[in-house]
């Protein structure tokens, strides 16, 4: 009895220092998970600037600029582009960059092209539903076409366009259109989709 009250007494003392060393371990583990957390946010910034070089890279092989591969498309295709994008990691069966553009047709409906950055041939074809309400609406406030707002969005920002979209600003339908400037930056540039007029320019 006596000789086992000593242990007892020593496992009963030692039990806060256990505590506060297990307390101390579980705050070192969460200041080195916050630390590597906040490296990576860190990082992140720099690996978003490497996306302007890989876009230019991509935009040297597109022979065929932005605008002239859309008005191509809504010549042949039957519809209007709501958005027009450069692909910067598919290429066609020669090995040319391709544009991703979402087409509505006539009928209301939604679909996926891939269209060849050399020709502007159409490549592959996709249903992909119903337009959205929202963007119906929007086709119908912009009676400018989407090649004119490229083109308008180019002579206030030289450089390419890789990227033109049908969207609202402040309740003002425009057409958001990226450039890819010659200083190796994006540019975005708003266009009145109703009067061609330059709503905003950012990121020069």
């Amino acid at each position: 009895m006596s000789t086992r009250t000593p242990s007892r007494s020593i496992a009963l003392a030692a039990a806060p220092a256990r505590q506060a060393a297990l307390r101390r371990r579980v705050a070192l583990s969460a200041l080195a998970g916050a630390l590597l957390c906040g490296a990576g946010w860190l990082a992140a910034p720099r690996a978003e600037a490497a996306e302007p070089a890989v876009l230019a890279a991509v935009a040297a092989r597109a022979t065929l600029p932005l605008a002239e591969a859309i008005a191509s498309v809504e010549k042949s295709a039957a519809g209007r582009l709501v958005e027009a994008e450069l692909e910067d990691d598919r290429t066609d069966a020669q090995g040319a960059p391709l544009y991703e553009m979402a087409l509505a047709t006539p009928q209301g409906q939604r679909e996926d092209l891939m269209v060849s950055a050399a020709t502007g041939q159409v490549v592959s074809r996709k249903a992909d539903g119903t337009l959205k309400r929202k963007e119906a609406d929007r086709l119908k406030a912009a009676t400018l076409a989407m090649p004119q707002a490229v083109r308008t969005a180019l002579e206030r920002q030289g450089g390419r366009a890789v990227k033109a979209e049908l969207d609202s600003h402040f309740g003002t339908v425009v057409y958001e259109v990226e450039i890819l400037t010659p200083q190796g930056t994006l540019a975005e540039v708003k266009v009145h989709a109703g009067n061609g007029q330059i709503v905003s320019v950012a990121g020069k």
